[in-house]
């Protein structure tokens, strides 16, 4: 398994077992080697607290508090409408008393809930750890991502491999891209941004490798924090063996996209037989690394309400994993989003609008919601497609892009 890194809030009144827990995740995270960060809280309003303030991947809480809430009323107060969470309730409480409790609760959170009888030992621990690493490595991609991905899996032919690769490449760069470019569109509006885009040619893949080139270099120069720090970290570091994926990207282009896929030629399946073998397990490899992009939710508000207390109740689309329906879910936000507007979210205080880069519409076609990334731009339109294959043309989106970034 590929090292992980998460955080883990442990609660319990007996420091005892706080402190015996923390050890034994510490000692798990060291013989794995993950970067693990462990809080911890000996009350419901600590509990609350540190939730509220830190992206927690796993919750491991006793039932029992003197004088205050049990584990199980905690539980109903975390706020967690994606979830993403995963909660250990703990206690060495009589049968009769925990039984239609640990029911209730795997039938509301089903395997995000898990039980840990005290008194434990180190093997019990170690399984405990085990599901929060399985927890986090399930949880889904981004819709664009983890279609293409499914596209992969599923494919037989290595033909099929082989194209469906080409779509995999591009539907990483050209998502990461238009992070990247999003987060620099909206965090310096003061300034027309002095990138190299080539707005007025049309976009080839390897003008998206040269966007994203010229992007990585517009952070650097400008000491930029990105909002997805690890993104960043992905291009200028990941490597395969010895080659950096910004140079891998080069090279699938020149060899495999443009010059055979490119071009249309048809080949015996012998030959598609082994790039899909040289190029399938690198590209695996990059897109495990990216696990890092599903705590960020990928959704697009649909309805908006306030409650007595000036909170914003939006009614969301996830845009997560490979549910063409893209679920609906109930959210409260302090801030004000753009209804129909594709966000990137990870807690209150941190969100970025996707637009005009990622787009949700009615699909002209299909008459149902579809996911649309920028496919082309020209010198009228901007060209979006979805996973359908159905295209969509937008006037006024290029006079957005032309109006905060520098072309060629």
């Amino acid at each position: 398994m590929l090292k992980q890194t998460f955080s883990v809030l442990i609660a319990d009144d007996d420091k005892d077992i706080l402190n015996s827990v923390n050890n034994y995740l510490c000692r798990f995270a060291k013989q794995f080697k993950d970067d693990i960060r462990v809080y911890c809280a000996s009350s419901a309003a600590e509990i609350l607290g540190i939730y509220s303030d830190i992206k927690i991947n796993a919750i491991i809480l006793d039932y029992h508090f003197e004088g205050g809430m049990s584990g199980d009323e905690i539980i109903d107060k975390i706020a967690d409408p994606f979830g993403k969470t995963l909660i250990v309730l703990m206690s060495g409480r009589e049968r009769k008393e925990l039984e239609g409790i640990i029911i209730k609760r795997f039938r509301n959170l089903g395997d995000r809930f898990k039980f840990l009888r005290k008194p434990f030992d180190h093997l019990q621990i170690q399984a405990i750890y085990l599901e929060i690493q399985k927890h986090i490595a399930s949880q889904p991609y981004p819709f664009t991502l983890a279609y293409a991905y499914d596209s992969f899996s599923k494919t037989t032919t290595s033909q099929g491999k082989v194209t469906a690769l080409k779509d995999l490449v591009e539907s990483i760069t050209k998502y990461s891209v238009s992070i990247l470019l999003a987060d620099i569109l909206h965090t310096d509006k003061a300034n027309k941004i002095k990138i190299d885009l080539l707005l007025r040619s049309g976009i080839t893949f390897g003008a998206w490798i040269t966007w994203l080139h010229n992007i990585l270099e517009y952070f650097d120069k400008n000491n930029k924090v990105a909002f997805i720090p690890e993104l960043l970290e992905f291009f200028r570091n990941c490597r395969h063996g010895n080659t950096k994926l910004i140079d891998f990207l080069r090279k699938f282009k020149n060899e495999i996209r443009d010059l055979e896929i490119g071009h249309g030629y048809l080949r015996e399946e012998g030959w598609y037989e082994n790039i899909a073998n040289e190029y399938a397990p690198i590209i695996e490899y990059y897109y495990r690394q990216l696990s890092f992009i599903s705590k960020y939710q990928l959704l697009v508000p649909e309805k908006i309400d306030f409650d007595e207390n000036n909170f914003i109740k939006y009614t969301i689309r996830q845009l997560m994993g490979t549910d063409i329906k893209f679920p609906l879910v109930a959210i409260d936000l302090k801030i004000q989003l753009k209804l129909s507007q594709v966000y990137l979210y990870e807690k209150d205080d941190k969100i970025l609008s996707l637009h005009p880069f990622l787009l949700h519409n009615i699909c002209n076609n299909c008459s149902c919601p579809r996911l649309y990334m920028i496919e082309d731009i020209n010198q009228t339109h901007v060209v979006y497609n979805a996973f359908c294959n159905h295209r969509l043309f937008d006037k006024k989106n290029l006079s957005i892009l032309n109006s905060q970034l520098s072309s060629k």
